[in-house]
């Protein structure tokens, strides 16, 4: 397990093939003119060494001590060399290997290169690091290589985004950082095997169908393992539709806490209906479970937008839900974040939901919107599941007319849910 509290237990972890710095000093060094990013990317540029799928985008650190406004030559000698777009990236000193967050950092797409240093400095905030890199077209896919509890075993979790296009015509390409509506497997990196059925977000239309997900895993792991890291990454990838060939290799980093067990201890529920990739983080909730009725749902989504005292004043009556949520019909889609978040504030420990609303892998928001301090605890603390099609309806028929004690777990990439 990667232990990010401290530079020299992350210089322990780093292997010596991918980071050649012996001291404590040399990685504080590192990091204090590069920041995080600078580092997960010069480790891109050594996993895929001589690959002929996987590719590193072009990229330069600049320093957080920049002069922004007297660009040194060699800076403005890359940008001038730059054709297309350019990604803006934080990388703040501890961003992703001494912390166990991401995607909580600045990072823009700038379309006008002659702006891209003003972007860069105001993303630096005149303090931080930041990474200038080439922005490639294609379908943001997440991927993390870590041991599942639940299913006993090392396992490939990935989450792709989508591609969709706006009513004018215009291609539209999403990233699983962001977009959870795509497509969520869970793979055997030696095998191939996919392990368990595929999840979906709502709005799944199977653009991504078509990526070579078992390839773009099988070779991943190869090159992971043959550095000799041995704690849990995450990836960024892109791959454009029309050239599933070309994998770019955006970033890697430890596993984030979000997909982390934090030492909760796991064994795989006997009899359990099911088990799924699409979690919001690790937990294990053993209660009483009870589906949402039409009053209560209105309940939720009144209370969500207008407040629980006004709403109990109004409806003449509170709801007191069990531990264990389960939506029989799924929060509105605009008002999901919300209704997820007062559910959790009136006592529900697990939602369980039908389709995809938060995954592990999205970066700190539900539906692609950035949560607001006073609803991240839903994600933070609770749990949040979604379970296909059939077996959600197959769960709501063993709950009709009476509350039954649910077993719901989940090591932050597999959940599982049994009836007891």
């Amino acid at each position: 397990m990667y232990d990010p509290r401290h530079p020299a237990t992350v210089l322990d972890q780093l292997p010596r093939e991918l980071f050649p710095h012996t001291t404590t000093a040399d990685l504080i060094a590192h990091l204090r003119m590069g920041g995080g990013k600078s580092l997960g990317l010069s480790l891109c540029e050594i996993l895929t060494h001589g690959s002929e799928h996987f590719r590193v985008p072009d990229w330069l650190s600049l320093p957080g001590t920049y002069a922004w406004h007297q660009p040194i030559p060699a800076t403005t000698q890359w940008l001038s060399s730059r054709e297309g777009q350019l990604k803006v990236r934080s990388s703040t000193r501890r961003e992703d290997w001494l912390t166990g967050q991401s995607g909580e950092q600045h990072s823009r797409t700038v379309k006008d290169l002659t702006r891209a240093l003003h972007h860069a400095s105001e993303v630096s905030g005149g303090q931080h690091p930041v990474v200038l890199q080439d922005f490639v077209e294609g379908i943001g896919i997440v991927v993390d290589l870590a041991y599942s509890q639940i299913l006993g075993q090392p396992i490939a979790r990935v989450s792709t985004g989508r591609e969709w296009k706006r009513d004018c015509g215009e291609q539209i390409f999403t990233s699983a950082t962001r977009d959870h509506e795509g497509r969520h497997e869970i793979i055997d990196p030696i095998s191939g095997t996919y392990l368990l059925d595929r999840t979906t977000g709502h709005l799944f239309e199977g653009s991504c169908l078509r990526l070579p997900l078992q390839e773009i895993v099988g070779e991943l792991w190869e090159r992971v393992n043959a550095f000799g890291i041995t704690f849990g990454v995450q990836c960024e990838i892109v791959v454009h539709p029309d050239a599933p060939e070309i994998w770019w290799l955006v970033q890697i980093r430890p596993s984030p806490d979000r997909v982390r067990s934090h030492g909760i201890n796991l064994e795989p529920l006997p009899g359990a209906m099911i088990t799924t990739p699409a979690v919001s983080r690790a937990f294990d909730h053993r209660g009483l479970a009870t589906c949402t009725t039409p009053e209560s749902y209105t309940w939720l989504f009144n209370a969500s937008t207008g407040g629980i005292t006004d709403t109990i004043e109004r409806e003449g009556w509170e709801f007191r839900p069990s531990n264990i949520l389960i939506w029989h019909k799924d929060p509105i889609p605009d008002f999901d974040s919300w209704m997820l978040e007062m559910a959790f504030t009136v006592g529900v420990k697990v939602q369980i939901t039908r389709r995809v609303i938060v995954i592990s892998t999205t970066h700190s928001g539900i539906n692609a919107r950035v949560l607001m301090p006073e609803q991240s605890d839903v994600t933070s603390l609770g749990g949040i599941i979604a379970v296909p099609d059939g077996l959600h309806d197959q769960l709501v028929h063993e709950l009709q007319g009476q509350d039954k004690v649910i077993h719901a777990i989940s090591d932050g990439l597999v959940g599982q849910v049994a009836l007891l």
